[in-house]
C-alpha cells in the first residue's frame, strides 16, 4: 500500500513539474528584425492556437513530442518542433514571394509600389460556395459572358500563380484563391500583347484536406445538361485536383438565302454537340522555394448536325449531314523555383495533339476527313525585382519561348509550323505617382522572318485618378487553315493543306484611358482608341462554274477604327453592385479599291443584389450589332442577349439556381456575301443575304450544386480576397 501512494504522489508530482517546466517564450521577427504581430501558432496535435502580442511575444506550452506551426498572412508558413524552438527562442519568419505579388503585379504597367488598388472582395456578394466566375464578377469593370471573361470590353487571357494554365478555371478551389491580379495591357509571356492578363494567386494550404464539388445542370425547354464533379485533395506537400465535366446541348434555327430579292434556298438546322473533360493536376512542393506541376488533358467534343436544304421552284428537299470528332489532348509540365528574395524562375513545356474528323454527308458524298494537329511549346522566365536603374526603383522580366506544330492531313502531307520569341519587359518607378513600362519582344517566324514588337505605357496615379497612355504594335499569323479551320473539315482537306500558306498581318494600336475613383466602391472610365490592322485577314468568296457554292481562299486588306469606351462600377451597398460598359466603334475596311464603312455599337450590363436569407438575383445584358464585319462579308445580330440569374443557398452546402435566357425573345441574324470571280478589281457579281432565326434563343435552366469533405480540416483562416491592379 505504501508503495502504490508513493507511485501515486511520484506520477503527480512529475505531471506537475512538467507542466511547470514545459514552458517557453519565443519572439518572432521579420527579416529586417522588426517584431511581428499576430503570428498564429497552432498546435499540430491538439489543434489549439495563439498569437504573439504587437511586441512579436508568445508562451506556449508542451512536450518534446510538440510540433507548432507559424501562420501569418504574406509571410512563408514554417513548421518547427519543441527542440528547434527551446534551442532557439527567436524565429525569423520570411516575406511569401511565392505568391509572385513582389514578382509578378510590379510588371504591371499602370501602377507602382505607392499606388497599388486593393479591392475588398465584399463575403456578402459571394455567399458561403462561391465559384471563380462569381468572384471575377464582383471585380469592377469584370464582365463574364459563359466562359469568357471580359475586363473593359475586351477578353482577358487567365494565367494561375503567374504562370500558363490549362483548362477552366471553374476547376480551380475558389476558397483557396488569395488574391487577383490585373494587368491592363499585358505581358508578352503570357498573351497577346496589349491584351489584359488576370492571374489568379492561390493561397499556400495549411492543412491537409479532401473536398468534392458537384453540379448538374438542365434545360428544362431544349434539354441540354452539364455534370461537373471536381475533386480537390491535399496531403503534406502534395496537391492532387481531378475535375471531370460532361454535357449535351440541343441548338435549332431556320434560315433563308435570297439574291435579288430572289429566294434561292431554305434550311433547318438541327445541332447535337456533346463533350467530356478529363484534367488531373499534381503539384508537389520539393521545398519552400520550389515546386513541380504537371496537368494532363483529355477533352473529347462532338458536333452533329443535320440541315434540310429546301430549294425552290421544285422544293426539292436535300439532306446535309455531318458529324464532327474532335480529339485534343496534352500535358503541361512546370517548374518554379524562387532563388533569393529577389530573383524567380520558371520553366514550362506543352504538349499538346489534336484531331479533327468529319464522317457526314452530303446527297449521298460521303466524307471521311481527318485532319492531325501536334505541338510543343517550351517557355523560360527570369523575374527580377528590387534592382536600381540610376536611383529609380525597376524591375524586369526575360522571357523566352519556343513554339512548334505540326499539321498533315489524311494523305500525310506535312506542314511544319516554327516560332520563337525572346522579351524584355521592365516596369520603371519614376516618383510616387509616374511609372513606365517597356514590354520589348523579338520574334523569329518561319523562314527566319523577324519582328521587333513593343508595348509601352505610361502611368500618372494619384488617390482618385489615373491616367494611363499606351501604344503597342503586334502581328498575327494567317492561314487557311488558321482563318476557316471549321470549312476546312467541313469540306476538303487536301485542298487546304496544299494552299497552307504563313502570312503577317501586322496591327498598331494606341489609347488614352482616363479613371476616376470618387470614393470606394465606385468607379468609372473613359478610353479612346486607334486601331490600324495592315493584311487583315478577309474570308473571299468565289463563284465559278467548277464550284457552284464557294471557294474559300484567304486576301489581306485594311481595317481602321475608331473607339470611344465608357464604364462603369457602382457598388451601391454591401449587397448591391452595378456594371456598366458602352462601346462605339466606327470602322473601315478596304480592299484594293473596294471600301466600306461601319458603325459597331455595343453594352455588357451586370447587377447583383443579394439578401440576408442567402437569395440573390443576378442580371446581365450584352450586345453587339456586328459579329462579323469585312469588305465582302458582314454579320448582324439583331437582338441582345438577357439573362436573369436567381439562387439560393442552404446552411448544408447545398445551392438551387433558376436561370432564364433571353425570354420571348427569337433572335435573328443578318448575313451578308459579296460574290466575285476578279480579286484584283473587286468585281462584284453576286450579293447574298441569308437571314437566320434562332428558335430555342429562349431558355430555362436549372442547376443543383452541392460541397462535400472535411472542410474544417482546410485553410481555416479564409482571409478576404484581395484584387490587384
Amino acid at each position: 500500500m505504501r508503495s502504490e501512494v508513493f507511485l501515486f504522489c511520484f506520477i503527480f508530482c512529475f505531471i506537475k513539474a512538467f507542466a511547470q517546466t514545459n514552458e517557453l517564450k519565443i519572439k518572432v521577427y521579420d527579416s529586417a528584425h522588426l517584431p511581428i504581430e499576430e503570428v498564429v501558432f497552432i498546435d499540430m496535435a491538439t489543434a489549439k492556437e495563439l498569437k504573439t502580442n504587437n511586441q512579436g511575444e508568445i508562451v506556449i506550452r508542451g512536450d518534446s513530442t510538440s510540433t507548432y506551426l507559424l501562420f501569418k498572412e504574406d509571410y512563408s508558413s514554417k513548421q518547427y518542433s519543441w527542440k528547434e524552438l527551446n534551442e532557439n527562442k527567436r524565429v525569423i519568419l520570411a516575406k511569401e514571394n511565392q505568391t509572385l505579388s513582389e514578382l509578378f503585379i510590379y510588371a504591371s504597367p499602370t501602377k507602382n509600389d505607392a499606388s497599388t488598388i486593393r479591392y475588398k472582395i465584399k463575403e456578402q456578394l459571394l455567399g458561403e460556395n462561391p465559384t471563380v466566375f462569381h468572384i471575377i464578377e464582383t471585380l469592377p469593370l469584370f464582365f463574364v459572358q459563359g466562359e469568357k471573361i471580359m475586363y473593359k470590353g475586351r477578353e482577358v487571357t487567365v494565367i494561375v500563380n503567374g504562370k500558363k494554365h490549362l483548362g477552366k478555371i471553374e476547376n480551380i478551389d475558389p476558397k483557396n484563391i488569395r488574391s487577383i491580379e490585373v494587368i491592363p495591357y499585358g505581358h508578352a509571356a503570357y498573351g497577346a500583347t496589349g491584351e489584359p492578363v488576370l492571374n489568379i494567386v492561390l493561397k499556400e494550404n495549411l492543412f491537409n484536406y479532401f473536398r468534392e464539388d458537384l453540379m448538374m445542370g438542365y434545360n428544362l425547354n431544349k434539354e441540354d445538361y452539364v455534370l461537373n464533379a471536381n475533386s480537390f485533395f491535399k496531403k503534406d506537400r502534395v496537391t492532387l485536383s481531378l475535375p471531370i465535366r460532361s454535357g449535351e446541348s440541343f441548338f435549332d434555327s431556320h434560315s433563308s438565302t435570297s439574291s435579288n430579292s430572289i429566294k434561292i434556298n431554305s434550311s433547318k438546322d438541327k445541332t447535337i454537340s456533346s463533350a467530356l473533360t478529363v484534367q488531373p493536376e499534381i503539384s508537389i512542393k520539393l521545398t519552400d522555394k520550389s515546386s513541380i506541376s504537371s496537368s494532363l488533358f483529355f477533352y473529347t467534343p462532338k458536333n452533329q448536325t443535320t440541315r434540310d436544304y429546301n430549294i425552290p421552284p421544285q422544293e426539292t428537299i436535300n439532306k446535309y449531314k455531318q458529324h464532327m470528332k474532335y480529339l485534343n489532348t496534352g500535358s503541361l509540365f512546370s517548374f518554379n523555383t524562387i532563388l533569393n528574395d529577389s530573383t524567380a524562375l520558371d520553366l514550362s513545356f506543352l504538349y499538346t495533339y489534336n484531331e479533327y474528323r468529319n464522317n457526314g454527308d452530303y446527297m449521298d458524298n460521303r466524307w471521311n476527313n481527318i485532319l492531325y494537329d501536334n505541338a510543343l511549346s517550351f517557355d523560360a522566365i527570369l523575374k527580377r525585382t528590387k534592382r536600381k536603374f540610376l536611383t529609380f526603383p525597376i524591375r524586369y522580366d526575360i522571357y523566352y519561348s519556343y513554339y512548334q506544330s505540326e499539321i498533315k492531313n489524311r494523305n500525310q502531307n506535312n506542314v511544319t509550323n516554327r516560332r520563337s520569341k525572346l522579351s524584355f519587359t521592365t516596369t520603371l518607378t519614376v516618383t510616387n505617382s509616374l511609372s513606365l513600362t517597356t514590354d520589348l519582344s523579338y520574334n523569329l517566324l518561319n523562314k527566319d522572318d523577324g519582328i521587333v514588337l513593343h508595348n509601352s505605357t505610361v502611368a500618372y496615379t494619384k488617390k482618385t485618378y489615373s491616367i494611363y497612355l499606351n501604344y503597342y504594335n503586334d502581328y498575327h499569323l494567317i492561314s487557311v487553315y488558321d482563318v476557316n479551320k471549321q470549312n476546312s473539315v467541313d469540306d476538303n482537306l487536301n485542298t487546304t493543306i496544299d494552299n497552307y500558306a504563313i502570312q503577317k498581318s501586322n496591327s498598331y494600336h494606341s489609347s488614352l484611358e482616363f479613371n476616376y475613383m470618387p470614393k470606394s466602391g465606385i468607379e468609372v472610365f473613359v478610353r479612346g482608341k486607334l486601331n490600324i490592322h495592315h493584311k487583315a485577314p478577309v474570308a473571299y468568296l468565289v463563284k465559278s462554274k467548277e464550284d457552284e457554292f464557294r471557294k474559300t481562299i484567304v486576301n489581306a486588306g485594311k481595317n481602321k477604327s475608331y473607339v470611344f469606351e465608357l464604364g462603369g462600377f457602382f457598388e451601391i451597398n454591401d449587397h448591391f453592385i452595378i456594371q456598366t460598359l458602352f462601346t462605339y466603334n466606327r470602322s473601315q475596311f478596304k480592299l484594293v479599291d473596294y471600301t466600306t464603312d461601319k458603325d459597331v455599337i455595343a453594352y455588357d450590363f451586370y447587377a447583383k443584389y443579394r439578401f440576408k436569407e442567402g437569395y440573390s438575383i443576378k442580371l446581365a445584358s450584352s450586345y453587339a450589332n456586328f459579329d462579323l464585319f469585312t469588305p465582302l462579308e458582314s454579320n448582324q445580330i439583331k437582338y441582345p442577349f438577357v439573362s436573369l440569374t436567381i439562387e439560393k443557398e442552404f446552411i448544408n452546402n447545398l445551392k438551387i439556381a433558376l436561370v432564364v435566357n433571353n425570354p420571348f425573345i427569337k433572335a435573328k441574324e443578318v448575313y451578308t456575301s459579296y460574290y466575285s470571280a476578279n480579286y484584283n478589281s473587286i468585281q462584284l457579281i453576286d450579293t447574298r443575304f441569308k437571314s437566320k432565326e434562332i428558335n430555342n434563343y429562349s431558355s430555362l435552366y436549372l442547376s443543383l450544386s452541392y460541397t462535400l469533405g472535411n472542410s474544417q480540416l482546410r485553410n481555416k483562416r479564409d482571409v478576404p480576397i484581395q484584387a490587384t491592379y
